[in-house]
């Protein structure tokens, strides 16, 4: 979690009080003795396109299984479905390779519109030059407040066309089990400092098949990230924020004071007090969260029915 800075909104959700600060965080705020009641998602992650075309070697263990025959989602119909979605409130839109989608621009337009902020999640393969000027666009535009780079490899020259007009807006995805804890040293080398987004490894879609081809790999991995992270937050540079799958894998809590904890924990993704939920718009499906098993047919329910069902039919997994 960074520093906050400036407030750019703040917004009430059921007995919850929402800051959202020009650094990307968000700070929530409820009464005293009571269980934190929103009425509707804080954030919400979205699925807008199955279709990558990306050869880095992450189909292997994606788990959205999105590849060169994946189709495009109707974002006309999912500004319907987003209709009740409150100022303030933010969206990740993720795929499949997500600046592909020939209708993204007037979809960010209108979320811009609506007050919605948005983030985008884009493959490291795809920090490319016929996307260049997409991306410094949708930020110079004020269309997405971040992109989200999914690291694929160490070479990272190809970011830096982007990062000279985007770097406060960039956040780096590495996922436990998948990338080594090194790599947190060479993106730190290459750029001084860096946002890193830590995600937990996903046994659902792709990620089953993965994990039972490279299991002792993946363990051990992981392992050395539990054992090893402590050191990572002393680095000097590094703003390291972490996804709940990615908290109960690395055991998060042990690391920080109660107080601590309590200030920056913001809950589980499922759940009564849960404050997120999951959209995957090309099949028309939600979820809990994008692993989760339970999925149920958006049809022409908007996010607050949908989110009112996901804590009526709570179950873990």
């Amino acid at each position: 979690m960074g520093n906050s800075t400036t407030l750019i909104k703040n917004y009430q959700n059921g007995n919850c009080n929402v800051n959202i600060y020009d650094d990307g965080t968000r700070s929530i705020e409820w009464p005293k003795g009571e269980l934190k009641s929103p009425v509707l998602p804080f954030n919400m992650d979205i699925k807008i396109t199955n279709f990558c075309d990306s050869t880095a070697g992450c189909m292997l263990h994606c788990h959205e299984k999105s590849n060169p025959s994946g189709q495009h989602s109707d974002l006309e119909k999912a500004l319907d479905t987003l209709s009740d979605y409150p100022k303030g409130a933010e969206l990740a839109l993720g795929g499949g390779a997500t600046q592909s989608h020939p209708d993204l621009r007037n979809f960010l337009i209108e979320l811009k519109n609506k007050e919605i902020i948005a983030n985008l999640t884009v493959n490291q393969f795809h920090f490319e030059p016929r996307y260049y000027d997409l991306l410094n666009g949708f930020i110079n535009d004020g269309l997405i407040r971040g992109i989200g780079c999914s690291v694929t490899n160490e070479n990272f020259d190809n970011i830096k066309p982007v990062l000279e007009n985007s770097a406060s807006h960039l956040v780096f995805h590495l996922i436990i089990g998948v990338h080594s804890i090194e790599i947190v040293e060479s993106i730190l080398n290459k750029f001084g400092k860096a946002r890193i987004l830590l995600l937990g490894y996903k046994q659902f879609g792709n990620g089953v098949n993965y994990y039972s081809k490279r299991q002792k790999a993946i363990d051990d991995n992981i392992y050395k990230w539990y054992t090893q992270i402590y050191k990572l937050f002393k680095k000097s540079g590094l703003t390291l924020s972490f996804d709940n799958l990615a908290i109960d894998q690395l055991n998060v809590k042990r690391l920080l004071r109660e107080d601590d904890w309590n200030l920056f924990y913001q809950g589980q993704d499922e759940g009564l007090e849960s404050g997120s939920m999951y959209i995957d718009l090309v099949k028309g499906e939600y979820s809990h969260s994008s692993r989760h098993p339970s999925r149920y047919e958006v049809g022409n329910l908007k996010v607050k029915e949908m989110f009112a069902n996901l804590k009526a039919n709570y179950e873990t997994i």
